[in-house]
């Protein structure tokens, strides 16, 4: 709509880290726009500088040139509009369950009566519930994953940032978890910025995908997904998802092939 303002809106950002033989240029000019509750996936060869992105977007690092902005305010930190699942849990290994999701509840002031009911509510959407009082120790790496997700989403960001989350898990937990995500994302209307390294991932979760290419990290194309708003796995046998991967994979491994001859 004209005159809306993005959720997410990166303007000719570039970052470059110091080198011994000068600085090295890992994103150039990187722009891109992200409605509300829109779910963009990101894919590209190691080292595009897609995990950089993410962190400058999250406030963990800064970009050297360029902004980025959130519903119009300039990022310059860390906020509690923004929540962060990395591939690594990330979870506090001293807490249980229910302290983990409960944890940036806390952080915000609320409550334990308060954060009580939100906790149970995000217990029951990642069917964890009957873990609430278990150590992430006893947890599968999908049951870990699906805290960390679901303390993101008890913080009620309005931005949900994952960088590769389901990279280290087995097939079945990942398909699962995507499904999830997927629910949780429909029924709770965030917007998503999601890394991976997946072509069939990228498609089943995004409703765009950012394709870039490395050295330096670019955007090089966005690519629409025109698919169902309500996704099963079965999804991946039909003639348009194959024909998307078709598109992507090439797009993709070309990029790959650049920086293995650069």
């Amino acid at each position: 709509m004209a005159g809306e303002v993005a959720k997410l809106q990166v303007s000719h950002l570039s970052k470059s880290f110091p080198h011994p033989e000068g600085d090295l240029l890992v994103l150039d000019d990187i722009n891109l726009t992200i409605q509300a509750n829109e779910f963009v996936t990101v894919i590209g060869p190691s080292g595009c500088g897609k995990s950089t992105l993410l962190n400058i977007i999250a406030g963990l690092d800064q970009p050297t040139a360029g902004e980025v902005t959130c519903d119009g305010r300039q990022v310059e930190g860390t906020g509690t509009d923004r929540g962060v699942v990395f591939q690594q849990y990330a979870l506090f290994p001293w807490l249980t369950v229910r302290a983990n999701i409960a944890f940036g509840l806390k952080m915000q002031g609320k409550s334990a009566a308060a954060s009580r009911p939100i906790v149970d509510h995000y217990l029951q959407m990642v069917g964890l519930t009957k873990f609430a009082d278990s150590y992430p120790k006893a947890l599968s790496g999908g049951m870990r994953q699906r805290v960390a997700i679901a303390r993101a989403y008890a913080a009620n960001p309005a931005v949900l940032l994952m960088d590769e989350p389901f990279g280290a898990l087995d097939a079945q937990t990942r398909a699962q978890l995507q499904d999830s995500l997927r629910a949780f994302w429909a029924t709770e209307k965030k917007t998503c910025f999601f890394i991976t390294h997946d072509v069939d991932e990228a498609i089943f979760l995004g409703q765009r995908i950012v394709i870039m290419g490395a050295n330096p990290g670019t955007v090089k194309e966005i690519i629409d997904v025109p698919l169902p708003a309500e996704r099963s796995q079965a999804v991946r046998l039909s003639p348009e998802f194959l024909k998307i991967k078709q598109d992507v994979w090439g797009k993709v491994y070309q990029e790959s092939g650049a920086v293995a001859q650069g």
